[in-house]
């Protein structure tokens, strides 16, 4: 018996009405998740923009203090030349020699004085190779490895020591806070720049023959020595709060 062909025909529209509708729904979420992805997309760069404004804008302010700090501290420098020239032109007109040279010496042991002369330039900066499994507190320069460096260029004989041009006397401090290292009541980000005057030789095999900072440079910090033949450090220039820095490191049994 032949079969009939009549009967296909509403199967073939039934699957061809369900390929349209299926089609459709495709074709609608396609366009639903192409549109979120658009917005989303639209959305990031809007806020990658704001972001990078708020950044220019934020630099641009740290720039502006950095200068505005820059100033104040030549003019600090040189009101402290010009109270140092009132101070030994009074002793000299009143015949002190002795009490002027007294006090050019307790000055210059106190670090009041600016001195300059031959020495070194250690310079210190968080690793610049960073691996996901590598242990962040290992990869930055800390308080510690400051005091190290400083420690060692007294010891070699350094009369003159400062970090990022801020001269270091007894009374200074170098404290971690945060993301920068508060030295002498300011904060200061990495780098770090320590400048010795001494002998340049002596000053950089203490340096770069040191063992802890040998193992610290292999854990990725940047330490670097460079022998200058002239180099310029400013005098202490918190003069005024010297009690209160001594009162701070008094202890009261």
């Amino acid at each position: 018996m032949r079969r009939s062909s009549h009967g296909t025909k509403p199967d073939a529209a039934h699957r061809n009405g369900t390929f349209t509708v299926l089609a459709f729904l495709l074709l609608l979420i396609f366009g639903i998740l192409t549109s979120s992805q658009i917005r989303s997309i639209a959305v990031e760069r809007a806020q990658l923009k704001a972001t990078e404004q708020n950044y220019t804008y934020y630099a641009g302010l740290i720039a502006t203090e950095k200068s505005y700090m820059a100033d104040v501290r030549l003019k600090m420098d040189a009101l402290a030349t010009q109270k140092n020239s009132l101070q030994e032109a009074i002793l000299q007109g009143n015949g002190a020699d002795d009490e002027l040279a007294q006090l050019k010496r307790i000055n210059a042991l106190a670090g009041f004085t600016p001195v300059s002369g031959a020495g070194i330039v250690v310079t210190m900066d968080d690793t610049n190779l960073r691996t996901p499994d590598m242990d962040p507190t290992s990869s930055i320069i800390h308080d510690a490895d400051i005091r190290q460096v400083v420690d060692l260029l007294r010891a070699g004989g350094a009369v003159a020591i400062a970090v990022n041009g801020q001269r270091i006397v007894p009374t200074s401090e170098l404290i971690c806070n945060g993301p920068t290292i508060l030295i002498n009541g300011m904060k200061y980000p990495v780098p770090y720049r320590v400048e010795a005057i001494g002998n340049p030789d002596l000053l950089s095999s203490i340096i770069d023959g040191d063992e802890y900072l040998g193992y610290r440079k292999a854990e990725g910090v940047q330490i670097t020595s460079e022998r200058k033949d002239a180099i310029s450090i400013a005098a202490f220039d918190r003069a005024d709060s010297i009690d209160g820095l001594i009162d701070a490191l008094e202890v009261t049994p």
